[in-house]
């Protein structure tokens, strides 16, 4: 896959921008602050539907403005597309790809692929289980949109039985009705948990090809999937029963507790070096060998699904990585188009290649 031009209007800080990519490295550099991410996040909006800031779209838009569009012209599939975001202050965005409108965000969702880096993705073994469930949901989102679909309806189901549970003090009456969200929360819930399970062990296999080559034959990484509750993960149907089995068990709890205890809204991954895990006990070289690998794995899973490879993104990462790093990282991604940004593009290095952009104040201004 390759992006071929961008154009952003009232995006951020971009008042009208035009910028057009090379196949090959684009390297955005300026100093902070100018607008070098917000590029990525554009990019990114068209792959997963969101930003991955977490921010909401009317955050998206220029200081003031209430309206703004995105335009983004890429070859995918064997064929030229154009896809648009238009932005809004006081209601949903639209969307349209190659001139049809889509009713719905997941409508878009995989048919532009990315691998976001940046480094807040270096704490996903450091923090909490929250920071793992959100790689899942970005890495699998898409590769499967019915994985999305089912995460978003998941994410609704959860806040209405909360919301029932922090009510039942004043309604007792309503108990009956928590079955009812039970009921829906294990069939989505588990449709979830089939897909992470079955994405974490093509992750595992990858991840320790890879992680092997890196640490010379001496280190093996393993991966493992942890669901909140004992399940043995087979069919949608098996899982959803073992789930509801186990609700029944907890609904004193979840009463008390005034919140829902099982689900894969709790769902953990671990991670083991030679059989030790990485968070407690892996050198913070090692917790960043362990990151590297897992995104590069999931460049190679990308192209396994869909048979191109994914658009990479950087996000000022190669500053956080030694050289060794660097290079491993830079040698693994030479099939893809890759966007990045950083502060000092010579410690880049030039290239045939490699194009260069300067970003300053909201401006792109492409080297000659």
């Amino acid at each position: 896959m390759i992006i071929n031009k961008m154009m952003l209007h009232q995006f951020r800080n971009y008042q009208q921008q035009e910028i057009e990519f090379s196949p090959g490295v684009n390297v955005l550099y300026g100093n902070n602050a100018q607008g070098k991410t917000n590029i990525l996040e554009a990019i990114y909006l068209f792959s997963n539907g969101k930003s991955h800031r977490g921010v909401k779209d009317k955050e998206l838009l220029m200081f003031d403005q209430t309206h703004g569009d995105l335009t983004m012209f890429f070859d995918a599939y064997e064929r030229e597309n154009r896809a648009e975001i238009e932005l809004f202050s006081d209601k949903r965005k639209k969307i349209r790809l190659n001139g049809v409108a889509l009713t719905r965000v997941s409508k878009m969702i995989g048919y532009f692929q990315t691998v976001l880096f940046c480094p807040e993705d270096l704490y996903l073994i450091k923090g909490g289980p929250g920071e793992r469930r959100r790689f899942l949901d970005s890495a699998i989102s898409p590769l499967k949109p019915n994985y999305f679909t089912a995460l978003v309806q998941y994410q609704k189901i959860l806040e209405n039985k909360n919301k029932l549970l922090r009510q039942m003090g004043d309604y007792p009456e309503f108990v009956q009705t928590v079955d009812v969200w039970n009921e829906k929360m294990c069939e989505t819930g588990a449709r979830l948990m089939v897909y992470r399970s079955a994405f974490i062990k093509k992750l595992n296999e990858i991840c320790g090809e890879i992680y092997q080559e890196m640490s010379g034959g001496k280190e093996q990484l393993q991966l493992r999937y942890k669901p909140s509750a004992e399940v043995m993960i087979e069919d949608e149907v098996s899982v959803k029963n073992q789930l509801l089995e186990i609700m029944q068990q907890t609904k004193i709890r979840e009463q008390a507790a005034m919140m829902s205890l099982t689900g894969p809204h709790r769902d953990e991954i671990e991670m083991y070096i030679n059989g030790a895990q990485v968070k407690q006990f892996a050198s913070q070289g090692q917790q960043r060998t362990v990151v590297l690998t897992m995104k590069i794995a999931q460049i190679e899973l990308v192209k396994q699904s869909v048979g191109e490879y994914p658009v990479l993104l950087l996000d000022d990462i190669l500053s956080e990585l030694d050289k060794s790093r660097q290079s491993f990282l830079l040698d693994k991604i030479c099939c893809n188009q890759v966007i990045m940004t950083c502060t000092d593009a010579y410690a880049i290095g030039r290239g045939e290649n490699k194009s260069f952009y300067s970003v300053h104040n909201g401006t792109v201004t492409k080297e000659s």
